[in-house]
Order: C-alpha cells, then sequence, then structure tokens
C-alpha cells in the first residue's frame, strides 16, 4: 500500500491534462460522451452534431477510470479512480471544463469496485458529490477541498444497487435502491442539500406496489416521478415491461396500460417539460414517446442498425431533439422530436454516459 500511494502521489504532484492542443474554447453547444470507464472523453457539438473533440484524459496506465458524473456547478466532470491492480487503491479525478485540466486526490479507499456518483446541488459547497459503494458504503466527498467529509451510511452490500438523482426544483434528493432477497426497488426521497439525512418518505416501501425498478424522472416542478420497471420478484422476467406515474403531492400511483418487450438491460427515461412527454429506450431498437398528460404511448421511432444493448437518452436544452447512445453501435443517434425521425447518426466509440454542462 506504501508503494502505491507513493506512485500516487509522485502522478499527482506531476498533473494532468489532455492532450496537446486542449479544450475548444469556441464551442459553445458542449455534449460530451462517455462509455462509463476509461480515459477518453468525447467533447460533441449537440447543434451541429459533430465530434469537436476526443479528450484523453492523462492517467498512468496503471490507473482506471469507472464512472462519470457533472458538478453542482456544471463545470467539472467528475470520475471515480483505482488501480487497476492489487492493492486497488481509489482515489476522485475532476476536469475542469473550462481549462481542460485533470486533478485527482486518493480517498485511501480500498476496492470500491463501480461507486455511484452524483452531485449533491449544495451550491453553497459546490465541490460536494454522493458516492456509495457496494463495499464500503454512501460517503459525502468534496472533490475542490480534496477530502473526503463523512460516511453518512454504512449500508452495502453485492446485494444493493444504487442510483442517485436531484430532482429539477430542488425538492429532493432521490436514492433508487435495487435490493436482492426479496427482490424489488424502493425510492428514498431526503430533503435535497440534507447530505441524505432528512428522509421526507420512501417509494415503494416493504414492495407495496411489487416494483423492480429500472430508471426515474421527474416532472420540471416536482410534482412527478416517472417510473419504468419490471414486476418484483422476478414476475415479468421474459414477459414484459412498463411505466407508472407517481404523483408526489397525493402520492398517487398512475400504472399505465403501456406495455414493452422485457428487456434486462433498462429502460431509461428522459422527460421533457416543453412538450410534456417522457421519453424511453431500452435493449431493443425502439424509441418510445409517451405522452404524461393521458400516460399513454403516442409513437415510437425505430433505430436502424442499433445492437441490442444499453441506451441512454439526452434532450437538447431546447428539447428539439433527442440524443440516444447506441454503446454497442458505436453511434450517438439524434432523433427530431417535432418530426418523431432519426436524422443525424453521430459516429463515437461506445458512447454511453451523456451530459450537456
Amino acid at each position: 500500500m506504501k508503494k502505491f500511494l507513493l506512485l500516487l502521489t509522485l502522478f499527482f504532484l506531476i498533473g494532468c491534462g489532455i492532450d496537446e492542443v486542449g479544450i475548444e474554447k469556441d464551442t459553445p453547444n458542449k455534449l460530451f460522451a462517455y462509455p462509463n470507464h476509461g480515459n477518453i472523453v468525447y467533447l460533441v457539438d449537440y447543434k451541429s452534431y459533430t465530434v469537436v473533440k476526443k479528450i484523453e484524459l492523462d492517467i498512468a496506465e496503471s490507473l482506471g477510470l469507472f464512472g462519470i458524473t457533472l458538478s453542482t456547478n456544471r463545470d467539472y466532470l467528475v470520475f471515480s479512480g483505482g488501480q487497476l491492480h492489487p492493492p486497488f487503491g481509489h482515489f476522485i479525478a475532476s476536469y475542469n471544463i473550462s481549462d481542460g485540466v485533470l486533478q485527482t486526490f486518493t480517498t485511501n479507499f480500498d476496492s470500491v469496485g463501480a461507486p455511484r456518483l452524483a452531485p449533491t446541488l449544495d451550491h453553497t459547497n459546490p465541490g460536494l458529490i454522493y458516492f456509495y459503494s457496494h463495499s464500503i458504503g454512501f460517503y459525502s466527498i468534496d472533490f475542490l477541498e480534496k477530502k473526503v467529509i463523512q460516511c453518512i451510511s454504512e449500508e452495502h452490500g453485492q446485494s444493493l444497487g444504487v442510483t442517485f438523482y436531484n430532482t429539477p426544483n430542488a425538492s429532493y434528493t432521490a436514492v433508487l435502491k435495487n435490493l436482492n432477497n426479496p427482490t424489488y426497488s424502493k425510492i428514498e426521497l431526503f430533503q435535497q442539500s440534507s447530505s441524505l439525512q432528512n428522509l421526507l418518505f420512501v417509494f415503494n416501501d416493504n414492495d407495496e406496489y411489487g416494483m423492480s425498478i429500472y430508471d426515474v424522472d421527474f416532472s420540471e416542478y416536482d410534482e412527478f416521478m416517472y417510473v419504468s420497471y419490471q414486476l418484483s420478484e422476478g414476475r415479468s422476467r421474459e414477459i414484459e415491461s412498463y411505466f407508472g406515474i407517481y404523483d408526489l403531492n397525493n402520492k398517487q400511483l398512475f400504472k399505465s396500460e403501456i406495455r414493452f418487450p422485457w428487456s434486462l438491460n433498462p429502460y431509461y427515461i428522459e422527460y421533457s417539460p416543453k412538450r410534456e412527454e417522457a421519453y424511453l429506450v431500452g435493449k431493443y431498437d425502439q424509441f418510445y414517446i409517451i405522452n404524461t398528460e393521458k400516460n399513454a404511448l403516442v409513437d415510437s421511432v425505430t433505430i436502424t442498425g442499433k445492437v441490442e444493448g444499453p441506451s441512454r437518452i439526452l434532450t437538447d436544452p431546447e428539447e428539439e431533439v433527442a440524443f440516444v447512445s447506441c454503446s454497442r453501435s458505436d453511434k450517438i443517434v439524434v432523433i427530431d422530436l417535432d418530426y418523431r425521425q432519426v436524422i443525424e447518426n453521430i459516429q463515437i466509440s461506445h458512447p454511453y454516459k451523456m451530459i450537456i454542462p
């Protein structure tokens, strides 16, 4: 361990950055695409649908990056990193979007696997992020101050999957917990910026609604929560998947009559406040469009050439197009939301996570 820490210290003192040209500062319409592991990030112009730059994050070959999030002030890309060989020491890396500089610091964690990260959206502490690892639990970390702040909870385990969400109107931080034995999901909703201490209520507590949840998104003013899911305890396995709308004020769930093909890969959701539509895409080649006022499927778009596998969705700030990452097809598909058709394929190697700062 001492040898590893010495190597990391030397690595940090040397400093890190991107390739020799630096980030294109004259690209106002930035979209970052990342495979969710590795040291390559792609900068895309979301207006022209062109790849501006392949950014190579300069880290040692013995180190790896796993996972990405955007900072509270939307000015840093934040990564979890670790030693690729024993003793598997851990670090946090932050990439300054403005000047293209990568900085790192050690957390003194060991063997954290592939942790989950999310900004706290506490603007009084803009460097603060949430961190969950199945091996050590929940923590808050300040990447600007370069220190671990506190252990929030020691709850952890190989059978506990966690995803963080912050709602648009700053009402909640939602923690989706996928559990095994029994197999179901629950969503704990905390007061935002409370460091996951002020628990307001739990959705699907004790499997009230019989759900194993894929993904979640929220309406513009935090009135509704949109959920894609399977039935708990594997009751819909190999059969079908579902969609529902939960009224956060009245605590009432509206299950949709919509049925999707069953998929082990999640059906990820992106909500458009402007259009009052939710978009879903899963393993297969269909992009689904749901009218959230009617809770009904209104259209779908075929993504020609999509190899079966996980995809994510991101709308542009004007909500005119949707970007769909097709990691196994090496492309991001651009869908025009007015005309309901594919208008561009952006060729990128294994894109998965997409971020517009």
